[in-house]
């Protein structure tokens, strides 16, 4: 089933309530490639606002809902609380992150858009709408004492306990994102060049580079630590114990379980971290902004920019070379030692 005909089908029942056109974004991101997490999270956002609308007597057909409804959907997503309705998990005190806000509402005007270009509706409830602005927060990132300290506390001496070791120093070393690495095959690997074949976000290839450091552990956990695969499809580069793909929220469980094991505070640890890590000292080591976004697989150069922060040590070493109070003065020094 390509676009049109999804759209055709949706124009021929004249679907525009809420609940069917959830329907018609699984069957067009599934005919689209849409990656299953995309899905997953256009009908979570579209799932949201059509329980507000709901909640709150306002229509859920698409065709006639206004901007003012999703105005007030905004103001309703910064003061929900985070598990308000949860059966089972307690309420929280603090509301959803900002970037959370801004996810539901992106993935709602995206959905929105297309219904458009496909005939559904004549115009979108998101048109002419400017979302909330993101905070710009300064990334938490390791400290070469923390990543030492990770390594540290690592037992690789065991073919886990080598793995484990290995994946936390190739996110530090690549950036990849999570499932960028798990998703990554045997095939993929570029011994000679050291580079990795990955599929990023919209299904872009790219290869990424990995270091000689990189390269040694790779080599020896392939050929040493790396278990027989339980079925001839599983060609992960990563596999757990019994031969099974090893999957993004193990690694997650894993990187959690090193920071509490090490009692790293005031960053997050996980594979995320490590691509910010990467991004930024990639930056402090003289690397250009152009390589970067291509190793990151950013789709703008404004989002690589982001990375563009000092350390604190940089930014007080800066300070005491260009202070204009310290270097009151010396100016006139200097220009009288240069006419001497």
């Amino acid at each position: 089933m390509n676009d049109k005909t999804v759209a055709t089908a949706a124009k021929g029942t004249r679907m525009t309530e809420l609940e069917g056109l959830m329907f018609y974004e699984q069957t067009l991101g599934k005919a689209a490639g849409f990656s299953d997490r995309s899905i997953e999270s256009t009908i979570l956002a579209l799932e949201t606002l059509q329980s507000f609308l709901i909640e709150t007597g306002r229509t859920t057909d698409v065709s006639m809902i206004t901007i003012d409804d999703i105005r007030a959907f905004i103001i309703h997503l910064m003061t929900v609380k985070r598990y308000e309705k949860h059966p089972y998990a307690s309420k929280q005190k603090d509301g959803l992150s900002p970037v959370t806000v801004n996810i539901y509402l992106r993935a709602s005007r995206a959905a929105f858009n297309r219904w458009v270009n496909d005939g559904i509706i004549e115009k979108s409830a998101f048109a002419g709408l400017k979302l909330p602005k993101l905070p710009e927060k300064i990334m938490p990132i390791f400290t070469e004492e923390q990543i030492q300290a990770m390594l540290k506390a690592i037992d690789t001496s065991t073919p886990v306990g080598f793995r484990n070791s290995l994946l936390v120093q190739l996110y530090l070393d690549t950036g990849c994102r999570l499932s960028e690495i798990t998703n990554a095959r045997m095939d993929d690997i570029d011994w000679k060049m050291k580079t990795i074949r990955v599929w990023g976000k919209g299904k872009k290839e790219r290869l990424v580079p990995f270091g000689y450091t990189v390269a040694k552990l790779l080599w020896k956990y392939v050929n040493q630590y790396r278990p027989e695969p339980a079925l001839p499809e599983y060609d992960n580069i990563f596999l757990i114990w019994d031969g099974h793909p090893l999957s993004p929220r193990r690694v997650e469980r894993i990187f959690k379980r090193i920071g509490e094991r090490t009692g790293i505070k005031g960053v997050r640890c996980s594979p995320h971290t490590g691509r910010h890590t990467f991004c930024s000292i990639f930056l402090r080591n003289k690397g250009d902004l152009v390589s970067l976004q291509r190793i990151v697989g950013h789709s703008t150069i404004q989002t690589t920019q982001k990375y563009i922060h000092l350390f604190p040590d940089d930014i007080c070493q800066v300070h005491s070379e260009c202070s204009p109070i310290d270097h009151l003065g010396r100016s006139k020094e200097k220009r009288k030692e240069m006419n001497r």
